[in-house]
Order: structure tokens, then C-alpha cells, then sequence
């Protein structure tokens, strides 16, 4: 029995947070809802729709560029298609990065967009199955000129040196 109410959630976090620090310096714990950052810096993957996505203040959400081959246009998504409401909430009142979360998921998962058609102007329910959307390291590999070769490296996570192998034999 304690004095005051405590928050679980900040208990089991301290004592896990105190476990750990009897193991080594660099063993921390990454909870859950903070495991697509995690995927993100690691492996440059998130589950999501496949789209850059723009908002202006007191609007509702835009589609500016999907990624070819993404979820997002397998669904017919394009540049300029207005995001009215992601699985029901509307967008106008999310910040972009409520936005954003709400649209990445585990892949597998649907998500329902309502969207204005930028062509059209016809308000349409597009449903929207997540997937494992990655970003290579490697973004060109190509010849300068007879015996040069050039590789645009942009990141480096997990499987970055078989990528770079697999473009120099490319190359060659």
C-alpha cells in the first residue's frame, strides 16, 4: 500500500531499465510502440503504405509522392489524392506525424483511407493493406565513363556491404 497511485507502466519500466543495468552498458529495452523507429534506424523498413505524404496547416492530408510498386499505389493512390479520414478520424485535426503513425502498422494489417481523387473529385473508401516498405542504401550504381564506376551510398544498415558487393559485380 503506497501513499499515492503509480503509474504501472513507469514502475515496470524503472525496474526493467534496472535489470538491464546489471547486465552491460549497451543492453537497453526498446518497448513495443517504439519498435518501428527501431526497425526504421536499423534496417531503413517500416510497415506502412508506401508514400511521402504533405500537410498543410488546417487542411487535410496529401499524397506527394508514392513509391512505385508501394501499397499506396496498388491501392490507385496518387500525387495530389486529399487524405480526408484514416481508419475513420479525420485528418484536418491530426498534426502530420499523427498522421503518419496512424498510417503505419504492422504489415498485413488494412487501413482504410477516405480520399478525395485529385482527378476526379470523387470522395471514395480505399482500403489499404500495409506492407514492409524499404529504403535501400544503395540508391545509383552506374559508369561515369568507360572505367569509372559510381555508387551513391545513403545510409548504413543492416545488409548495406552485399548491397555495395552486388552493385561493384554489376558494375564490372
Amino acid at each position: 500500500s503506497y501513499v499515492d497511485s503509480l503509474p504501472v507502466d513507469r514502475i515496470m519500466r524503472a525496474g526493467v531499465d534496472a535489470m538491464l543495468e546489471e547486465l552491460d552498458p549497451y543492453t537497453v529495452y526498446i518497448p513495443e510502440e517504439e519498435n518501428d523507429d527501431l526497425q526504421m534506424m536499423l534496417s531503413n523498413t517500416y510497415g506502412g503504405i508506401g508514400a511521402i505524404i504533405h500537410k498543410p496547416k488546417g487542411s487535410n492530408v496529401i499524397i506527394n509522392e508514392p513509391y512505385a510498386g508501394s501499397p499506396a499505389v496498388k491501392a490507385g493512390l496518387v500525387c495530389g489524392d486529399e487524405i480526408i479520414a484514416i481508419d475513420g478520424v479525420l485528418t484536418r485535426d491530426l498534426e502530420i506525424k499523427e498522421s503518419s503513425d496512424r498510417m503505419k502498422g504492422k504489415p498485413g494489417t488494412t487501413v482504410i483511407f477516405k480520399v478525395k481523387k485529385v482527378r476526379t473529385g470523387e470522395i471514395v473508401d480505399i482500403p489499404i493493406v500495409r506492407e514492409r516498405i524499404h529504403f535501400p542504401d544503395v540508391e545509383y550504381a552506374g559508369m561515369l565513363d568507360e572505367t569509372t564506376g559510381y555508387i551513391l551510398q545513403t545510409g548504413f544498415t543492416d545488409g548495406v556491404g552485399a548491397q555495395i558487393k552486388e552493385k561493384v559485380q554489376a558494375l564490372k
